[in-house]
């Protein structure tokens, strides 16, 4: 028979038991982990980016981040969606299926180092021998083996695959003699069309060039099949170049822990022992992969697999009795509210439209004169309140005129919009880009913190603009000159910022010319 004492001494053992099995639950309720794709290894993912972790946690100390790396594709996509991750570091096509599938969202892009510049994108190189007579272009291929690194590899074949198909009509899988993967190994084809084991392989750009360095190959060896041209671009290519490795959070991480990671990692400075054991410079602001998605859709790969491939009709087919549902429902809604609302929602849609006309080019869809005026005065008072700075950015594009003269003003057209979207993906929210008319255009950047902000905003838009622009046949180079005000030190009004900045414009284009 259990005694008063024994009972004290049977609840005390559950309470510590309790209290063990809570501080565990505490222990553990703050660790962070994040998803690596190491694709040359566990033990190389691991000293690659195990420092990346390290400093993480040294910035971020009311956290433990934890390094979680797969090797595999698939092993790294099933950890993700069995919920293990709170953020993850992986190949474009790898998030683009975690984005569509477990609504992962990109919070940085990977700056990588290769030839000591800092790179944010890549593509793939197909080559063959130098001394294959019969392989001079891609076309070529057809009846020749290849060899890839793997059927998930982005740079080192998707991208390839989605050149062969798109621009060539070539089906990798029905035209090649034999179509083989190297087990994610990229050195391995590189060696493989070397030794003539296969006729011609794709990998990663800056593959060949590396192995190069190492003295592991001769360049004058190969032969790289539809090479392209990419202003600023050093490696060799044959393909368009897509955004690099994106650093991204899942649902479980909070907006404020995600926050402090992404400010954290921009920190990071290329002497940095994260960044040199990454082999990276640093992390930019996340780059859009909508290319990506494109790319995956048109190979028709996950998580596109089915792209295209069911009708609207074939869908209504099998699911007529919930569309003829829905359909009923949906229709003694609208009637039921039609008669309210219509002329409501008429006259606001009008109202609207008539708004955004007034105050947008109708070819950019850009702010106006009169928008860019009004936001430019809003910058300035707020300024004026906060005791920040402004910067206004006057730029006017370098060999338009003779571009629309020969090839016509649609083509001016199409030229001026792919401007306003390039520009568009530079700036804040808070900056306003305007089409000032013709092939001029001013961007104010609020609360502006340092000079350098502003000088380096207009070194990258400089540098876009010079990016060729792809006209389907063809391709157009502009490059652009830019001229920069700054309140409170050059002017006060918008007008005198404005003018200011046209002149410092002129000034540039006449050094530009001289030069």
């Amino acid at each position: 028979m259990l005694t008063l004492q024994h009972w004290s001494k049977y609840l005390c053992n559950c309470l510590v038991v309790a209290l063990l099995v809570l501080s565990v639950d505490f222990a553990f309720a703050d660790e962070i982990t994040i998803g690596v794709r190491a694709n040359r290894g566990i033990e190389k993912g691991i000293k690659k980016w195990q420092p990346t972790v390290d400093y993480l946690n040294s910035r971020i100390p009311e956290h433990h981040f934890v390094l979680s790396p797969y090797e595999s594709i698939e092993g790294l996509s099933a950890a993700a969606a069995r919920g293990e991750f709170h953020f993850v570091l992986t190949s474009p096509s790898s998030y683009t299926q975690m984005e569509f599938e477990l609504s992962a969202t990109r919070i940085l892009t990977l700056m990588n180092k290769r030839k000591n510049l800092a790179l944010n994108s890549f593509g793939s190189v197909i080559f063959t021998r130098s001394d294959h007579t019969d392989i001079q272009t891609i076309p070529d291929l057809k009846g020749k083996s290849f060899m890839a690194v793997s059927e998930g590899g982005f740079g080192g074949w998707r991208v390839a695959w989605g050149e062969l198909k798109t621009h060539y009509g070539i089906d990798p899988f029905e035209d090649f003699s034999s179509l083989t993967f190297s087990g994610g190994v990229q050195e391995k084809i590189v060696t493989s069309v070397r030794d003539g084991i296969v006729d011609a392989g794709s990998v990663r750009t800056d593959m060949l060039e590396r192995m190069a360095a190492d003295g592991q190959i001769n360049l004058n060896d190969f032969r790289v099949l539809g090479e392209r041209k990419t202003a600023g671009y050093p490696f060799k290519h044959s393909t368009r170049l897509y955004p690099e490795w994106p650093f991204a959070k899942f649902p479980k991480a909070s907006n404020e822990l995600s926050n402090s990671v992404a400010r954290a990692l921009m920190d990071i400075k290329p002497a940095d022992n994260a960044a040199v054991s990454g082999k990276y410079v640093g992390w930019t602001v996340p780059l859009s992969y909508n290319s990506v998605h494109e790319l995956l859709k048109t190979l028709k790969v996950s998580p596109y697999e089915n792209y295209g491939q069911v009708t609207l009709i074939e869908a209504i087919h099998q699911h007529w009795k919930w569309v003829l549902s829905l359909g009923i429902a949906v229709a003694l809604a609208f009637l039921a509210l039609f008669c309210a609302f219509w002329s409501m929602r008429t006259r606001k849609k009008l109202e609207d439209s008539i708004k955004h006309m007034a105050n947008h080019d109708m070819l950019t869809n850009l702010p106006n004169r009169a928008l860019l005026m009004d936001r430019l005065g809003q910058a300035l008072a707020r300024a004026n309140r906060n005791h920040t700075r402004v910067a206004v950015l006057f730029l006017d594009l370098n060999n338009f005129k003779p571009i629309n003269d020969t090839l016509g003003h649609l083509v001016g057209d199409k030229i001026l919009k792919k401007i306003a979207e390039r520009m568009l993906s530079c700036f804040r929210e808070s900056d306003t880009v305007a089409r000032y008319g013709g092939d001029e255009f001013v961007i104010v950047m609020s609360d502006v913190k340092s000079i350098n902000e502003v000088t380096a905003m207009a070194k990258k838009i400089d540098n876009l603009m010079l990016e060729p622009i792809d006209l389907g046949d063809e391709e157009a180079v502009l490059g652009a000159s830019i001229g920069i005000s700054l309140y409170p030190y050059d002017a006060n009004t918008p007008e005198a910022l404005i003018h200011i900045a046209d002149d410092a414009m002129y000034v540039a284009k006449k050094l530009g010319k001289a030069a």
